[in-house]
């Protein structure tokens, strides 16, 4: 199977959640019609990820999207795992940032 990875990652704050949810409404829709399987990476550190993970949730619902995942990518282990497991199709801890500082971690994250 062909798998295609977006990877979403963004601010703290976003200034207008509506044009956010429509741009990345029609991008999902859009991505999943073009390709065979779409893995959707996004981070838990801010605004634009949390707004983003629901959009991403709620468009494959409405739509009945089934050839996606939704993957949280996690700078370090976390409390609450059980939280993250019901609510993403997966998680991950990327190798490279095993052992780096909680600062570091994040911008190595991203950077994977």
């Amino acid at each position: 199977m062909d798998c295609f990875t977006v990877a979403l990652f963004g601010h703290r704050s976003v200034d207008d959640l509506r044009f956010l949810e429509s741009r990345l409404a029609e991008i999902i829709k859009e991505l999943t019609e073009k390709k065979e399987y779409v893995n959707f990476l996004i981070g838990r550190n801010g605004e634009f990820d949390e707004y983003g993970a629901s959009v991403i949730k709620r468009t494959r619902k409405e739509l009945c999207i089934e050839n996606s995942e939704l993957t949280l990518v996690l700078p370090y282990k976390v409390s609450k795992i059980e939280f993250y497991e019901k609510y993403y199709d997966n998680i991950i801890i990327p190798e490279s940032v095993c052992g780096a500082s909680p600062k570091n971690a994040i911008t190595l994250k991203n950077k994977f």
